[in-house]
């Protein structure tokens, strides 16, 4: 479940939107060598890039669809569409092996917090949402296609096990988090 913070709530509840709503993504390629990227789909008012908080966000076309939540016991998988006219994650993709593994951050706000808005708020959106490339599906000339998963569901991820520590206290043995003791 995404966080909501106190900036943002009042704009929550207003009954009709001031202004637009924008998905602000990070692409974080660092674990495997790589770079950061910000991108988006929207262009500031001069129709450059957008810059929310610290960071500018490239506008690139792209849709990302299927990130929905739900209680069925199934994960969503949603699908990145990214344009690839202008080239800018393709050295990125040649290099860490299709993305596959790195980190894909999304938050949401609303346009008049952005650097260029009516009410310039970088501690203003919804989220981080997070989840990891599992795959390259698609590769053309003009479009890259991802599917993504959840950080639960990353192939070959899995549970820390429950570690057993030595303790003179506790007969020899203790368990993290566990007391002998019980609260009534």
């Amino acid at each position: 479940m995404p966080s909501v913070n106190q900036y943002i709530i009042p704009e929550l509840q207003k009954p009709s939107k001031e202004s637009a709503w924008v998905e602000l993504y990070k692409l974080d390629a660092t674990a495997f060598g790589g770079g950061v990227f910000y991108f988006c789909n929207e262009q500031n008012k001069t129709g450059g890039n957008v810059i929310f908080g610290a960071n500018t966000y490239v506008a690139l076309p792209i849709q990302v669809s299927g990130w929905d939540m739900n209680n069925t016991g199934t994960s969503a998988k949603p699908t990145l569409s990214v344009s690839n006219v202008s080239k800018a994650l393709l050295s990125a993709i040649n290099a860490q092996k299709d993305l596959v593994g790195t980190k894909l951050t999304r938050i949401r706000t609303f346009g008049k917090f952005l650097a260029d808005g009516s009410t310039p708020n970088g501690a203003a959106f919804i989220g981080p949402d997070t989840m990891f490339i599992e795959q390259k599906t698609y590769h053309d000339r003009t479009m890259l296609q991802f599917q993504l998963t959840s950080v639960m569901d990353r192939m070959g991820m899995k549970l820390p096990r429950r570690q057993i520590l030595k303790d003179a206290n506790h007969l020899g043995c203790a368990f993290p988090g566990v007391s002998r003791t019980r609260v009534a």
